[in-house]
């Protein structure tokens, strides 16, 4: 399971989970839907919340 995260500090101190993806069970794309508001935050990561096994992934995301 991956989460998208935003924060106002690079440090991500209060971090706010924007989407949440998975749990990822196979090869193939993945669709995130937006929470309702606007972010304003300046930094975003890619946080693993749960893994099992070995993993090679990828991710990418757009502002619109």
């Amino acid at each position: 399971t991956v989460v998208l995260e935003s924060d106002y500090a690079s440090n991500f101190a209060s971090a706010t989970t924007q989407m949440t993806f998975g749990p990822l069970t196979a090869v193939g794309g993945t669709w995130g839907t937006r929470v309702a508001g606007a972010v304003t935050d300046d930094y975003y990561r890619f946080r693993v919340t749960a893994v099992s096994g070995t993993w090679t992934a990828a991710a990418a995301f757009g502002i619109k």
